[in-house]
């Protein structure tokens, strides 16, 4: 897992690369991305924009998500 992680942001970051990435695990979306979309019934109802700070302390966003996932 952590080696298809790093090949998928190396290839991300060389190639310039925009990926949707489709997990219901919220560690691999913090992980890969830069922006999480929450949705809801099929239809985006959250959306976050993910900063270098979040991913060194994550529990904030981990919250907010978990959160938003019980709604």
């Amino acid at each position: 897992r952590e080696q298809f992680y790093e090949l998928l942001l190396k290839l991300k970051e060389e190639k310039k690369l925009t990926i949707l990435f489709i997990t219901h695990d919220f560690r691999d979306a913090l992980t890969l991305s830069d922006r999480i979309l929450f949705l809801k019934q099929g239809r985006i109802s959250q959306t976050w924009i993910i900063c270098d700070s979040e991913r060194q302390d994550p529990e904030r966003i981990f919250q907010e998500l978990r959160q938003a996932f019980k709604q």
